[in-house]
Parts: structure tokens; sequence; C-alpha cells
């Protein structure tokens, strides 16, 4: 397959969101347990979650004609609708934090990307009400995994996570390089894709944040996910789900980001159909006295990680692994013998 040289970068707004909070989160707790001074200056989360995507794009670097899209989260999942248990800790996680005041610093998050909405050529996805309950139920998924009894509610809506919106675009763009930034690891399984590379936030290449993700086999990560379920967005494994077609069933649909159902891709290529050619306002741009000066470094070429360069570094980490692995056997060896 030939790639296009135009590239599409798909940066994970949920992610990008939760992690500006926590780290916000994290130094305010030093603060209040007297581990920093109260003077320690505390950006808010918008500042943060601007400076981490100019971040990200700097090291992937930027063409003029490359298109940013900014996907969010911010809906009740269509996939609640298959599986209710789905991410339903979330909410007493972020209880957990009394610090953090999770509504205020949403705001924060969505005043700063209506921002970027206005100043920036890129654009942004949100999707938050596509269905009611009684629209999934007609669906050739709901027909089949889903009993009248068990709705509570057929008013409900439900919409698209980022999850989605990235999945989908690594198949519609499958001419193009298609880069999604994020460290949630249910979307190795996109990487089986020729087209399609994960540029993590987790990682560290020579001693700076962020690099792409080496995924060998995302068939493999797949069907991995569907035995095991995921801890992460409370999906338990097929041994405690009473073994059943059914639910076994609903976990492939929930976890499968290869093959998106078609109710939701129809609902998805309207919008990529669709997207806008926008011109960039440098003057409009958030943060004008710091960050909005730095944004032009996206396009430079002087700080880019390459693909292969992480590849390569990747190997050596492996085989660094390995062999610390094997004299520790060694070791062990060495030890029963005495």
């Amino acid at each position: 397959m030939s790639i296009n040289k135009q590239k599409i970068i798909i940066l994970d707004g949920g992610v990008l969101t939760h992690r500006a909070i926590f780290n916000w989160g994290s130094v305010k707790k030093k603060i209040l347990e007297g581990k920093l001074s109260e003077s320690t200056f505390l950006p808010p989360v918008s500042y943060t979650f601007f400076q981490m995507i100019i971040s990200a794009l700097k090291k992937i670097g930027l063409n003029e004609n490359d298109k940013v899209i900014l996907a969010l989260d911010k809906t009740n999942s269509w996939r609640k609708f298959f599986y209710p248990e789905y991410k339903a800790q979330r909410a007493g996680l972020r209880d957990e934090h009394e610090h953090i005041n999770w509504k205020y610093h949403y705001s924060l998050i969505n005043q700063v990307t209506e921002q970027i909405e206005e100043a920036t050529n890129w654009n942004i996805i949100w999707l938050p009400k596509l269905w009611q309950g009684s629209d999934l139920f007609f669906t050739k998924e709901g027909h089949e995994l889903i009993e009248q009894s068990e709705i509570e509610d057929y008013n409900k809506w439900y919409g698209v996570e980022a999850d989605d919106i990235i999945a989908y675009a690594s198949e519609y763009f499958s001419d193009k390089e298609v880069i999604f930034v994020s460290i949630d690891a249910d979307l190795d399984q996109l990487c089986v894709r020729e087209n399609t590379k994960f540029f993590t936030l987790t990682k560290k290449f020579k001693g700076t944040t962020g690099m792409y993700k080496v995924v060998n086999n995302g068939y493999k990560v797949l069907a991995k996910k569907i035995e095991k379920g995921d801890v992460s967005d409370n999906i338990i494994p097929r041994t405690t789900d009473n073994g059943s077609a059914n639910a076994q069933k609903r976990r492939e649909l929930i976890i499968d980001l290869i093959n998106l159902p078609e109710f939701v891709k129809e609902e998805l290529k309207i919008v990529f159909d669709t997207l806008k050619e926008k011109e960039l306002s440098l003057e409009r741009l958030p943060f004008q006295k710091s960050l909005a000066k730095k944004f032009s470094q996206i396009y430079e070429k002087d700080n880019i990680i390459t693909y292969e360069d992480c590849v390569t570094l990747d190997e050596k980490r492996k085989k660094r692994a390995s062999n610390k692995a094997k004299l520790k056997r060694e070791q062990k060896k060495k030890e029963a013998l005495k």
C-alpha cells in the first residue's frame, strides 16, 4: 500500500483532559500536604492540556497540509447500552480525589477546546447525542444481544467515544498516514493497519516524554482483551461471565475497535465526509503571552522523533530486558546449587 504524504494526527482528548487534571491534582496534593510550598506555581489544567498538545505535535512534526483532529469523550458511550457495567467505576475513582473540583476543571478544558476550535485549522469532534436507547435496541446488535426487559430507559441518549473517532479515522483515511496521540492500550489493536501509528505519552525517548509505540500484533492484543477483559474499563474476563455466548458477543462488541459496528461507522462517515477546511488565526489562540508564541514550533523539524528511531530503541530495550532476565535466571541457578 502506498501512503499519501499527508498525515492525519488524532489527539485523544479524553486522555489529555484527565492527564492534565491528574497532573494538577498531584501537585495540589503535595502543596496541601506541605511537601511543596504554597507559593508553588500551579498552572490551570487548560494550560497543561494545550501544552501537552503542542509538545506532542512538535515531536511528530507537522507539515502545512497535515490534518489535526481533536477527538473528545464528553458523552454517555453507546457501549453502556450493551454493557451497563462499562466504566461504571470511573465516577467512584474520581470521587477519591476530594481535592479536585472535577466540574470546575472540566469547564476549563471546555473553554480551551472552544478557543482551539475558533483559532486553529484543526477539527474538533464531539458526538454526544447520536442514538437513544430505542434506536440502539433496533440495531442488528441490539436485536441479537439485548432483551427488552433489560432496558430501563428508552429515551436515554448515547454517543461515541474518542476511541471510536480514532478507530474510524484509521479506516477512513486508509490512503494516508494516521497517527493517534494517546496512552490508551485499548488502541494498540489499531496498529494492525499499515497506515496507523500510535504515539504514546507514557514512554520516554532519550529523556523526553512521548514516542511511537511499537505494537507487533494488534490482533493478538484484541484477542487477549476479549479473553481477559479490561479492569480499567470494568469489563470482566470470560472466565467470570458464566461463559454464555451472549456475554462473549457483548464483550467482543465493545472491545473490538478494528471492526466497529455499522451503526457507529455510518454516523462517523457523515462527520468525516463533511470535515471543514478552516483558516489558522494565531491571534485568537489561547494563552497569547506564553503558549501561543510556541505554536509555530509544531511545524519545525528540529525535534522530530521518527517511528524508525523508536523501533530501534524498542529493540535495544527488549534486548537489555532479555539479557537482564537471563542473568537473573543464571544467578538463581547458582544460588540453588550452593
